[in-house]
């Protein structure tokens, strides 16, 4: 659902999903939990060098259904947190995060790089998961998106909350988005220091390419 929340498509009694092609194989997923017959067409377009993936079905039921949950025409402005229950939060807030959230780097300086979770939706839809993710101990902050007022972002950006918001989503988890969840564990994943080669983990100092003991000297 947290993944139909943020990339599923509602027109004219239609339900559709379309990724690109390096995330084809996740539509094949959600087909075989959906017990679908529907095929996932590929399509591409040369002069604008762009090839995608889509799974479309065609079922009034199906859209009914959905729109139980919040998942109707334009739900990119309407969207809020769907009456599910709280154990399901992190299930929902993976799928949701698969979708319409990204990992990206800021560089601060020449031994700090500074990572970061940035989620788009609505207000009301970010508000939901902050109020989760405060009650969870990961800090988070949510302003308006530059390009579109009406789009909100949720970022994450201190390193010890990073560490806990990937605990959370991928607890028990067996259905996720492969690219995403490599990306995250790699930002969490123990490194090496740039110059005394010690491992260390990045939760404490934020980001930082220096282990504890070089950073202080520097």
């Amino acid at each position: 659902l947290g993944f139909i929340a943020a990339d599923g498509t509602i027109t004219r009694g239609q339900f559709s999903v379309s990724l690109g092609m390096k995330d084809a194989g996740h539509l094949d997923r959600l087909r075989e939990a959906m017990r679908a017959e529907h095929p996932v067409k590929f399509y591409s377009y040369p002069a604008k060098q762009h090839a995608f993936a889509r799974f479309l079905v065609s079922s009034k039921p199906l859209v009914a259904d959905l729109a139980k949950w919040g998942i109707v025409p334009r739900k990119t402005f309407t969207l809020c947190m769907p009456p599910i229950e709280r154990a399901l939060f992190g299930a929902f807030t993976r799928g949701y995060f698969d979708g319409d959230g990204s990992i990206y780097f800021t560089k601060i300086s020449a031994g700090y790089i500074k990572p970061q979770i940035c989620i788009l939706g609505t207000q009301a839809l970010l508000s939901a998961l902050r109020d989760e993710f405060t009650g969870r101990q990961i800090k988070s902050y949510i302003n308006a998106e530059y390009r579109a007022k009406r789009i909100w972002e949720l970022h994450i950006g201190a390193m010890n909350s990073i560490v806990r918001f990937r605990e959370w989503i991928y607890a028990g988890a067996t259905v996720f988005l492969p690219r995403k969840k490599e990306r995250l564990d790699s930002v969490c994943a123990p490194r090496p220091c740039i110059h005394c080669g010690t491992i260390f983990t990045p939760d404490r100092p934020r980001g930082h390419l220096r282990s504890k003991a070089c950073y202080q000297r520097w």
